[in-house]
This record gives structure tokens, sequence and C-alpha cells, in this order.
């Protein structure tokens, strides 16, 4: 009887792991099929300034001040080098910029979850798997789906997993020169 009682806590207590992070992966498989069903090959609205970048490449006339230029309240120099890649490789179609989006965000669960295994994991361990299931929720919203269904909002996601590497990385190295030398490159980009 007590080898019975064993067992069966063993199983609950690996289904109170694996039922969370199985769940985790619900709301990003939604967020594909979304982008898969409603994306579109077709800039939306920010997403045509991309146009005088595309023309300024092809005629081999691209500055760094192309890519430091203001948008709006900011500069976006990392997400105008990587838009720009995607559409010099693939003809700008814009669906891949919405696949960039959704490898973006997985990057961010991915370090959210390691964030979460070394701040609470040894404090509360049970809660763990719970907590990447609430990070998985709140990263792949579908509130937020004007974002998922938009190329140039690669820039919120890359603006997201900078963050969340700089928490990381002083939480792993702390005010070490490692730690703040990547938490310091990671706030830049």
């Amino acid at each position: 009887m007590a080898l019975k009682s064993s067992a069966l806590k063993r199983f609950q207590d690996r289904l109170c792991v694996l039922l969370p992070l199985v769940g985790a992966c619900i709301p990003a498989l939604l967020i594909v099929a979304t982008v898969l069903r409603y994306g579109v090959n077709v800039p939306y609205w920010d997403q045509w300034e991309l146009v005088n970048l595309l023309d300024k490449a092809r005629a081999g006339q691209l500055t760094f001040s192309d890519f430091w230029g203001q948008h709006n309240e900011h500069r976006l120099v990392f997400p105008r080098a990587v838009m720009l890649a995607l559409a010099s490789a693939t003809g700008w179609d814009i669906r891949y910029e919405l696949a960039a989006n959704v490898v973006v965000a997985l990057c961010v669960l991915g370090m959210l979850a390691l964030l979460i295994e070394r701040t609470v994991r040894p404090v509360a361990p049970g809660l763990t798997p719970w907590l990447i299931l609430a990070a998985s929720l709140s990263t792949f919203s579908l509130t937020q789906w004007e974002n998922w269904l938009a190329g140039w909002q690669l820039q919120i996601f890359m603006n997201a997993l900078a963050a969340v590497v700089t928490v990381w990385a002083l939480a792993r190295w702390g005010t070490g020169w490692l730690g703040l030398a990547l938490a310091l490159l990671a706030a830049i980009a």
C-alpha cells in the first residue's frame, strides 16, 4: 500500500510540473496559428518607412545615419538592420517579419523562464512551472494581436528581449564586470 501511495505521489508531483509546462506551449501555438491564418504580405502603417531604406540599400547608399535616424521618439538601429536583412533575403515578404516576431517572443519567453528558474526555484520550486505558464500567457497574449500581425512591431519584441536579457544578466552575474557589461549591451540594444 505504501508503494502504491508513493508512486501516486510521484505521478502527482510530475503532473504538477508537466501540466503547466505543456500548457505554456499552447499560447505560442495559438499565436503561430493566428499569424499563419491572418498574416498578409502587405506593409502596414509605419512599415512603409522601410521603403526609403530599401531604395538606399539597393542603390548602395546606406549610411549609419539611415539606421540612427529618429522614428517618432526613439531610434531603431538594430530593428532596422534586422528588418532590412529580412527584406533583402526574402524580397520584402512581410510574413518573414511576422515569423521573426514569434521567434523573438520565444526568446523572450526562454529568457523569462531562465530568470524564473534562477530566482524563484530556489525558494519556491513548485511555483516555477506555474510562473512559466503565466509568463507564456503574458508574452503570447492575443490582446496584442496588432503586434503579431505587423512586421514593423519587431522592434517591440526586440525591446522586450533586450529588457529581459538585461535583468537576466544582472541576476545571473550580478554587478561584476561580466554582468554589468552584458546588461549594458542589452540595454543599449
